[in-house]
Parts: structure tokens; C-alpha cells; sequence
């Protein structure tokens, strides 16, 4: 039998989904960062807020402190070829999984950068002594020792970044700190063992199994959105699970989860929540009309693949935001999409109040016109 859900109910079910329904998650942060399906993180000041959002304890120092100190999370290149914090028992199989592709997917941009097939196996060798010898080091750093080792790029240009993300890929290098506002990179033997890589297919079942609970409901269609797999790869993952997924009716469209939704119904207090740029709750399904109105989705996404810091209510964008963290007080901005009621303002005033508590700082807000 078919569970008939609302768009609203479905809503509600993702919010639950990510960690995003309940104002007392206790989760450790790489329990966090795995429940809901890895954290995008490309912009690594916002990032830490998305962990912020689904678990109301952390702070930024537990963050960071899962990331260096006890290497129980990890900042690199996963999903879509983007950056993204993994728990690190996640990375064991997941970087198997979308090292090679991403590699493969970024070598004629290396190539149109001065380094072929064949420079980038040489410049590999060098990273790995480099960091062995030497690490950790900034991506500068690491640049320098190719250049004086006859490698021939510009310094300047964006040969080093994409040298050190093939590099993170082939699961050579790892984050490992900063230094000089640059990331600082080491062996990744020497930072953490990770667990041997499973066979393929047993890795394409537990990453279909693994994104249908950060983001169930969802189709077939989103785990490849979400992905950035090959549709073979896609298809054999979810036909692997195809015994474990329950059917569901999503106003006449379907869909499908790992348990059978309990009845979700909202509740008279809204869950406002402030998510950060880019936060995978906006990343999990091809079609986001759900979760943003189209008349509002140029606000939420307004090109270069940017994707604002965005107020949900009951996991619907309701506006955008910004944090402006460089005055003595840290100052949010909210711009909604229209009139808010009194419940909505005051579950954004509890959210403000929980990310000065998050940054450690003194932290105001106010609300403007949408622009």
C-alpha cells in the first residue's frame, strides 16, 4: 500500500531527514555531518553552520576540534566533485567511490592548465614525498616544491588548486589545519587509517541507502542530481536497496523512503530554521520546488551556482540572510519573502541567539525589505 503524503508533510519529513526538526539533537558533530549525508563545504566559514543548525549543542570550537584534533571528520572532495565535510568513516569509502571519477573528470582542465596525463602522475609522486618529507604544507607550498622540481604552471593561477584537489582525490592528501589563511595538507596514511574500500557494488548500495535516509523522500532522479555518478553506477546502487525502499505519493508524484513516514503534521510552532550558503538541504533533489517558491528561487539561487544563506519555515525558504562577522558585534540580516508572523520572528530571533552562542560571540540582528 502507497502512503499518500502532502507537499507539506513531505516537507516536514525531509526537515526530519537532515537533522532539521528537532531543537535538542545531542549528536556528536561526524555523527551530524554523517546523518545528513555529508556537509557541502566549499565555503569553509559557512560550512561549520550547517553542523550548527542540526545539533543545538556544538559549538564552532567542537567543529573544528572533529576536524584536526581528533580526525573524525574530513574536509575534501566528494559528491558532485565538491568540497564537502565527511565523517571520516565515511571517506574509507566513499573517496574510492569518487576519487577516480573526479580525477578522470578533471584532467582536461589540468591539461589546459599545462599539466597532461602524464605531468599529473609525475606531480602526484612529488606531493606524496613532499608530504612526507616536508608536510603538512600550504597548496602554495606544495606548488612551490613542484616548480622547482621543473613543473611549469602559473603560481598564481588556479593550477595549484586543482593540483591539490586531484591529489586529495587520489586520497593522497588531507586537510590538516591552516596556516597564513591557507589550508595546510598532509599524508592522509599519516593523518588517519581509514577501513579498506569495499567492493564497488556494495559501496553503490550503501551510498543509495545512505542518501535515501538523509534525504527521503526522493526519487531515483535526485540521487543521480545528488550524486554526480555515472547513471549506470546510480541505477545499479538503487536497484541494489530496491527491496529496502518504500513507495510513497507526493501529491500525485512518487516517491520513496527507507521507513514508512510516521503521520507528520505541522505543528502550531513553525521550525525556523537559518541555514548557512550553500547547505545540503538544498542540494538533495533535482527538482527544489518544493522546499523554494518559484517566484523566490532567483533569490535562493541567483546564478554561478551560489546558493544563499536561506530562512525555512517548516522547510519551506521563506528569505535570505547574511552575517556580517567583522564588527566587535556580529550582525545578522534577514531579508524575507514577505510578512512574517510573530512565531515566525521569534523562532528567528531563538536562531540568531544560537549562532552567537555557536561563534562565541556578541550577535544582533535586524530585518530589511527584500531587495
Amino acid at each position: 500500500m502507497v502512503t499518500c503524503l502532502s507537499v507539506e508533510q513531505a516537507r516536514l519529513s525531509r526537515l526530519r531527514a537532515q537533522g532539521l526538526a528537532n531543537d535538542s539533537n545531542p549528536a556528536t558533530v561526524p555523527t551530524v555531518v554523517h546523518d545528513c549525508g555529508g556537509v557541502q563545504a566549499q565555503d569553509a566559514r559557512q560550512a561549520p553552520l550547517a553542523i550548527r543548525a542540526r545539533s543545538r549543542g556544538v559549538t564552532i570550537a567542537d567543529v573544528e576540534a572533529a576536524r584536526i584534533e581528533k580526525c573524525s571528520i574530513v574536509r575534501t572532495w566528494c559528491m558532485r566533485g565538491t568540497l564537502h565535510y565527511l565523517a571520516t568513516r565515511d571517506a574509507s569509502w566513499l573517496l574510492p567511490l569518487f576519487g577516480p571519477l573526479y580525477v578522470e573528470r578533471g584532467q582536461r582542465r589540468l591539461t589546459q592548465l599545462g599539466l597532461d596525463e602524464a605531468d599529473c602522475q609525475r606531480a602526484m609522486a612529488v606531493v606524496r614525498s613532499a608530504l612526507a618529507d616536508h608536510g603538512p604544507l600550504t597548496r602554495t607550498e606544495i606548488a612551490e616544491r613542484l616548480l622547482a622540481k621543473g613543473f611549469a604552471f602559473d603560481l598564481d593561477g588556479q593550477a595549484p588548486v586543482h593540483i591539490v584537489r586531484r591529489a586529495c582525490l587520489e586520497g593522497i592528501a588531507v586537510e590538516a589545519g591552516s596556516a597564513d589563511d591557507q589550508e595546510r595538507y598532509a599524508l592522509l596514511d599519516e593523518w588517519r587509517s581509514l577501513d579498506p574500500a569495499p567492493e564497488q557494488m556494495d559501496a553503490l548500495a550503501e551510498l543509495a541507502r545512505w542518501y535515501v535516509a538523509a534525504y527521503e523522500p526522493a526519487t531515483l532522479d535526485d540521487f543521480y542530481a545528488w550524486s554526480g555518478l555515472y547513471k549506470r553506477d546510480v541505477r545499479s546502487g538503487w536497484e541494489a536497496i530496491e527491496d529496502e525502499l518504500i513507495e510513497v505519493d507526493i501529491a500525485g508524484e512518487r516517491a520513496w523512503t527507507l521507513t514508512a513516514p510516521p503521520p507528520v503534521e505541522p505543528d502550531d510552532t513553525p521550525i525556523v530554521r537559518l541555514l548557512p550558503m550553500y547547505d545540503s538541504y538544498f542540494l538533495g533533489h533535482e527538482d527544489r520546488e518544493l522546499v523554494v517558491p518559484g517566484e523566490y528561487s532567483d533569490h535562493v539561487y541567483p546564478g554561478g551556482g551560489v546558493i544563499r544563506a536561506t530562512v525555512t519555515v517548516d522547510g519551506m525558504a521563506a528569505g535570505t540572510w547574511t552575517l556580517d562577522r567583522t564588527g566587535t558585534v556580529a550582525e545578522v540580516v534577514v531579508e524575507p519573502f514577505g510578512p512574517l508572523a510573530e512565531a515566525v520572528e521569534t523562532g528567528i530571533e531563538a536562531e540568531v541567539k544560537d549562532i552567537g552562542r555557536f561563534l562565541g560571540r556578541d550577535i544582533e540582528y535586524r530585518i530589511t525589505e527584500l531587495t
